[in-house]
């Protein structure tokens, strides 16, 4: 199973939501790395009696902030490191619930596009999970 590396400081109720749902998916086969706050998560993590991966990242992106600029001001940022794991090779993909203009900027700068393809996309859960019913 792929591993992927879990912006686990990005989305409105971080680092509660994106720790639980980490631990799920986690129950559920899937090999997750969470990238952010080491105490902050450690802490999160107790609460549900497990242990998980964490790889640090010292800097959080806020919502309301610039993503390009946040994204050069903040190198350190969950977001930065997670797609920094994905391009080095240590996970074969990222999640995150931050910023979405964060996390497309740092999927282009750090891990780049599949050749031929000029513009990114982002798929959303409910997309995913609709069932279409042909007959």
């Amino acid at each position: 199973m792929a591993r992927i590396a879990l912006d686990a400081m990005g989305g409105d109720n971080a680092p509660e939501e994106t720790v639980a749902g980490a631990v799920d998916a986690a129950g559920r086969g899937v090999e997750v790395v969470l990238v952010g706050l080491p105490a902050v998560i450690e802490a999160q993590l107790a609460r549900h009696g497990t242990r998980l991966p964490i790889v640090e990242a010292p800097e959080v992106i806020g919502m309301g902030e610039d993503p390009a600029r946040a994204l050069r001001e903040k190198p350190g940022a969950s977001i930065n490191v997670a797609a920094k794991l994905v391009d080095e090779g240590n996970a074969e993909g990222m999640v995150s619930a931050g910023s979405t203009g964060a996390a497309m900027a740092a999927a282009a700068v750090h891990i780049g596009r599949i050749r031929g393809v000029t513009r990114p996309s982002i798929a959303s859960s409910g997309s995913l999970s609709r069932k279409v019913d042909v007959k």
